[in-house]
């Protein structure tokens, strides 16, 4: 058994080194309390959840979803609360401005939303 542990932290310890430099070559960094560049934090696996943690999120689900969706209908609100942003969601505003301005054409709306959340642990 002690091999395949062996192994198995070895593929581990390689991912992390490719999550890495993955992330250090797309930009994915922040700046730390003392202003230093690093990577910023993400997980390789699934975290546990309690299923009891589990149920209730499940159970505020559809309200959040409802929430996400009306506030993503109020480009005035949108418009107001991004006005500071970075230039990739001001371009992204600016195409909500331009459908805004022209008039919706399709009464019909989707919405994908994801949400990742990452626990934090120390």
């Amino acid at each position: 058994e002690a091999p395949l542990l062996h192994e198995a932290t070895q593929k581990i310890n390689q991912l992390c080194e490719e999550a890495q430099a993955y992330a250090l070559t797309h930009g994915l960094i922040m700046r730390t309390r003392d202003q230093r560049p690093d990577v910023i934090p993400c997980t390789l696996l699934p975290s546990p959840l309690h299923p009891t943690t589990f149920a209730q999120a499940l159970g505020l689900a559809q309200d959040y979803n409802l929430l996400v969706h009306r506030l993503h209908m109020d480009s005035c609100f949108l418009f107001e609360e991004l006005r500071g942003c970075d230039t990739f969601t001001r371009s992204l505003l600016d195409i909500l401005r331009l459908v805004t301005t022209e008039g919706v054409r399709q009464p019909l709306v989707l919405g994908l939303h994801r949400s990742d959340y990452m626990v934090h642990t120390d």
